[in-house]
């Protein structure tokens, strides 16, 4: 039985959707939702590169896939809730269930592979590597790398360990990792390789604390602890720019464009708004209320890899938002 209800809001092709810019942003808006029963109550989610696809699982451990427009499948099942990360790569899931002692990472396709490993330590985080083995971040354990077969082997550097890091921020995409330290620098790691991407200093003395990267990790935007301003930080110039004052206003999500020219913020002093900042000028838009939630906070929100799609989660679904520009008027 299947146990989302599908909510189709435009059932035509969808178009070759445009990279949210602050040119554009003003038009970004929802185009599609998937609403969940009260039995299910989480918006949790894999999000594809391109936004249109998602892989969410129940509480009875059937794990889905729904892509707009075209509706939602069952890829497989497992112990309930144990879901912990995953990847869509080439149109394959690749996922990561953490079962006691047990790491256990399947490969969906037109056939589910099952690789089990031992681990005394949860999985966080997911990532395929080139040559197609796994890279599995753990809790306060180092990376473990799988390959197809299921040989094993530690990653024993800790860059968070490094260089006095006091901060590592959450919610940066794999397989990227973004730490400060307390006098504000601030460094870039591919953390599957534990390899350095890039440093700089955010020129202010006090740590980055929150934040996200755009998808070529070319840019941070972060906030302060105190909530008092918006910066940009650019790891190729070492510029750190002030967008915005902040004021003390709490944004539960940050993302950055990908051209690093705009940032949108999701959940702004606890109001179910969508709101974007222009980089260059600091002008803030409110661009309306996402769907309505029971919760004060979604589960999820996520910007696809491609820059195009915004997806927000949360126990009453998932909304996926893009811009989509208004229809030419006849003169």
């Amino acid at each position: 039985m299947l146990w989302l209800l599908l909510i189709l809001i435009n059932t035509t092709a969808a178009p070759a959707w445009p990279q949210i810019t602050a040119v554009n942003v003003a038009y970004l808006q929802p185009v599609d939702e998937l609403r969940l029963p009260t039995s299910s109550q989480q918006g949790w989610f894999i999000l594809g590169e391109d936004g249109s696809e998602v892989v969410l699982h129940d509480r009875a451990g059937g794990v889905w896939h729904y892509t707009i427009g075209r509706g939602l499948e069952q890829l497989y099942t497992d112990q309930p809730m144990s879901l912990a990360a995953g990847v869509i790569r080439d149109g394959v899931f690749y996922g990561v269930h953490n079962l006691g002692e047990t790491i256990r990472i399947y490969r969906a396709s037109d056939a589910v592979e099952v690789l089990d490993i031992d681990s005394s330590t949860p999985a966080v985080d997911f990532w395929v590597m080139e040559d197609g083995s796994y890279a599995i971040e753990r809790v306060s354990a180092p990376t473990l790398i799988v390959s197809r077969d299921g040989r094993t082997r530690l990653l024993e550097a800790d860059f968070t360990g490094s260089m006095d890091v006091v901060v590592r921020i959450g919610r940066i995409p794999a397989p990227y990792a973004v730490t400060s330290t307390e006098d504000g620098q601030v460094i870039l790691w591919h953390w599957p390789t534990n390899e350095q991407q890039a440093a700089a200093s955010n020129g202010t003395g006090q740590p980055s604390v929150f934040g996200n990267i755009n998808a070529s990790a070319s840019h941070l935007v972060w906030r302060d602890n105190e909530n008092s301003a918006l910066y940009l930080l650019d790891f190729v110039s070492g510029e750190n720019k002030l967008i915005a004052p902040l004021n003390g206003e709490y944004v539960q999500w940050f993302f950055l464009g990908a051209d690093a020219s705009v940032v949108l913020g999701v959940n702004v002093e606890f109001a179910p708004i969508v709101a974007a900042w222009d980089v260059t000028s600091g002008m803030r838009l409110d661009l309306g209320a996402y769907l309505p939630c029971e919760r004060p906070q979604p589960d999820m929100a996520r910007l696809s890899a491609d820059g195009t799609t915004l997806v927000i989660g949360c126990d009453a679904g998932l909304q996926f938002w893009r811009v989509q520009r208004p229809e030419p008027q006849e003169r």
